[in-house]
């Protein structure tokens, strides 16, 4: 109702009025209606007389409320199912009032004319009375709706409407038409003329249904809701008029009158409704996945299709013990039993069709997880995986330097630590350029992992500086490593491929190990670089350790005598 709302605001102020307008004229004609029927003033023919003139005066009062007023201009691009609805279905809502109202002109004329009271079946009124329902249907049709989808997901809604409709004409067997198929006077045209009025009021409840569980577009909703209320008038309509076959009497004629003018009322409001509904108007979709506006929902929840086939089942289960615990009705029960076991095999297939959906989706959504999975892998991997020479990258190493620290901190295990680079690397990058450049950080890392043990965790920690972790080693035996690390690099050329001859490159390497060169994954790290720093200021192509590191620092003549290579341009 909230929604409703909101589409009326959002209507320009002329529209609101004029609908305003109409609502209040079609109030006070209903009110005039319901009260001339609870008074009846006058004899009773005189009376009768003028409900039946009321029903064709509604009819133009419809028609002129439904034509009244001038679409607004679309601002923009039209939307085309609204300018099919809006065409269509106005013409569908003339021709339909035009034959209902054509059909009480002729009931009149037959009583007053020609007074044949009661009403003879099948007249011409019958004819137009029953030429109304398919434009009636029609405008319903016009009105835009979500796709059912493909495949599995169209025959399950194609099961749950027969079933929806195969139980209701069940009850409408044994409560109406078998009544009045198994008359003893036999079949007539009066019976068979119900018959069709009756089946209009099966379809007209099970279109309501589906549309209401189908709408699509916000503009029509308000539309939608007063043609609901059309259709169940119409439907009840029906309904009475067998009932009044059934039981021989014309008590309830004059409701039925009532309730075919407020039908024509209701469509005249809905018709006019939209046809002032602007192209523009409604929620705009979500950019959020999975948010769906709530202007943009069904007026029923899509779950409300299987819910009403299974509570109808107990119902349909109870008439058949009823009709089997009462024994012979004279036919009845055959038709009874029938639509039971029809009802029965469509459930079956429908829990059968329920289960391979089930299957189906259980097959798909283990299918999206493992995708899932994998995706989450591969961006983990890009995530950890330095794209230029597939090592761990800064993060991965700095997570594993704080795990192993933390590891032998817990354990009281040794651990250690190299830094290195490539000596020179940027006169490699102005002489050869950085694609060579490239190759020769590739080729240094694939070397450096030729002498990596398992466990040992060998990373590029940013530009061409490379460090490697060395669980459970102690200082002396990382020392030993970096030895065969430098001797491995210095063996033969790099980028021979790009390069003739390739690229002679030497690498400095820094070691420090814990606890003895700091207490946290920081100060080893900083330790590492420091003595890194100092190899490449004492000549490069050497090892130094965190503790050379620390005395070098404090020597002012060993810096003095080095000043002049304190730049790091390489």
């Amino acid at each position: 109702m909230r929604s409703i709302t909101r589409q009326m605001e959002r209507l320009p102020n002329p529209s609101r009025r004029l609908l305003r307008q109409s609502v209040v004229v079609a109030g006070v004609y209903e009110l005039f209606c319901i009260l001339w029927l609870l008074l009846r003033p006058g004899p009773p023919l005189i009376s009768g007389l003028v409900m039946t003139l009321l029903l064709p005066i509604g009819g133009g009062l419809a028609l002129c409320i439904g034509l009244r007023g001038r679409p607004p201009a679309p601002q923009g691009a039209a939307n085309p199912r609204l300018r099919f609805a809006q065409r269509w279905g106005t013409l569908c809502f003339v021709l339909g009032v035009g034959c209902s109202s054509l059909g009480t002109l002729s009931s009149f004329y037959l009583i007053v004319v020609l007074r044949q009271w009661p009403m003879p079946q099948p007249s011409i009124a019958d004819a137009f009375y029953l030429v109304s329902y398919p434009f009636s249907w029609g405008f319903f049709l016009c009105l835009p709706t979500r796709p059912l989808g493909k495949g599995i997901i169209r025959v399950r809604f194609l099961l749950q409407s027969l079933l929806i409709v195969v139980s209701l004409g069940l009850g409408a067997w044994y409560f109406l038409l078998g009544p009045l198929f198994l008359t003893p006077a036999g079949m007539n045209a009066a019976i068979i003329i119900n018959s069709f009025y009756l089946l209009g009021a099966l379809i007209n409840i099970c279109l309501l249904v589906y549309l209401f569980s189908r709408l699509s577009m916000p503009q029509v909703r308000v539309s939608l809701l007063l043609c609901g209320v059309a259709l169940l008038l119409v439907s009840l309509v029906n309904i009475l008029g067998v009932l009044m076959v059934i039981w021989h009497s014309l008590v309830l004629q004059p409701l039925d009158l009532v309730l075919l003018s407020s039908c024509h009322l209701a469509y005249g409001l809905a018709t006019q409704r939209l046809r002032l509904a602007k192209h523009h108007e409604g929620a705009q979709e979500s950019t959020l996945p999975g948010q769906v506006d709530a202007d943009l929902r069904p007026l029923l929840s899509p779950s409300l299709l299987p819910l009403l086939s299974y509570l109808l089942l107990p119902l349909v289960l109870a008439l058949l013990l009823f009709v089997w615990s009462s024994g012979k009705q004279g036919g009845l029960e055959w038709g009874v039993y029938g639509g039971g076991a029809l009802v029965i095999v469509l459930l079956f297939v429908r829990q059968m069709l329920t289960h391979q959906e089930m299957r189906h989706y259980a097959t798909t959504t283990m299918a999206l997880n493992q995708n899932l999975q994998e995706a989450n892998q591969r961006l983990a991997t890009l995530a950890t995986t330095d794209v230029l020479t597939d090592l761990p990258n800064h993060w991965a190493l700095s997570e594993g330097l704080e795990q192993e620290v933390e590891r032998a901190r817990r354990y009281g295990h040794p651990l250690s630590l190299l830094f290195f680079d490539g000596d020179h690397f940027k006169k490699v990058n102005d002489t050869y350029g950085h694609a060579t450049g490239d190759a020769v950080l590739r080729e240094l890392g694939s070397r450096a992992t030729n002498i990596v043990r398992a466990g040992d965790i060998l990373g590029r920690y940013g530009g061409e500086e490379f460090l490697l972790l060395l669980p459970e080693t102690n200082a002396q035996a990382a020392l030993a490593v970096a030895e065969r690390l430098r001797a491995i690099v210095a063996l033969a050329p790099l980028a021979q491929a790009e390069v003739e001859g390739g690229i002679a490159i030497t690498v400095s390497i820094g070691v420090a190990s814990y606890p003895e060169d700091g207490a946290t994954a920081s100060e080893v790290r900083d330790q590492a670089d420091q003595a890194m720093y100092w190899a490449k200021r004492l000549g490069r192509n050497q090892v130094r350790t965190g503790e050379q590191a620390r005395v070098a620092n404090q020597d002012a003549a060993l810096k003095a005598e080095t000043a002049h290579l304190l730049e790091r341009k390489d």
